[in-house]
């Protein structure tokens, strides 16, 4: 699947339990993640997802993040370069949207907050690009 294909370490599993997250990109608007991952049973009756509160109150460590897309870029993620300027643009436009979002939905948030990075996450999930070979992997490939 393409939208796995720079996971690092790979995430893939032999074992399932609870439903596959591989395509819930866009599945659920951003309230019932937010909703769900406070109080799954809220959405999902006889779920047995635990609730994840400090998601609600932990902080996002955007301060990591330079070096976390140096270090993917690194193993082959074909990142753009970037400025720590850029990524922090990057991080208040989508905590901004989803966070606007949310607020439509009767959920108010501080935009730092991990529930909002985590949706961001989910909402990207499936949503490959297309990934086009670099030429030194065609090369190893000959």
């Amino acid at each position: 699947m393409g939208e796995s294909i720079y996971d690092h370490p790979f995430q893939w599993g032999s074992k399932r339990i609870g439903p596959d997250l591989a395509r819930e990109g866009g599945k659920y608007p951003n309230s019932w993640h937010f909703f769900h991952m406070r109080d799954p049973r809220q959405v999902s009756p006889g779920s047995t997802m635990p609730d994840f509160e400090w998601l609600y109150t932990d902080k996002t460590d955007i301060a990591a993040l330079p070096n976390k897309i140096a270090v993917q870029r690194k193993v082959g993620v074909p990142y753009p370069p970037m400025t720590e300027e850029d990524i922090d643009k990057s991080c208040a436009t989508q905590e901004n949207m989803i966070v606007d979002d949310l607020k439509k939905a009767g959920a108010e948030i501080p935009p730092d907050r991990e529930i909002v990075a985590l949706i961001s996450y989910l909402q990207k999930l499936g949503k490959s690009e297309r990934v086009t070979p670099s030429r030194a992997i065609k090369t190893a490939a000959k």
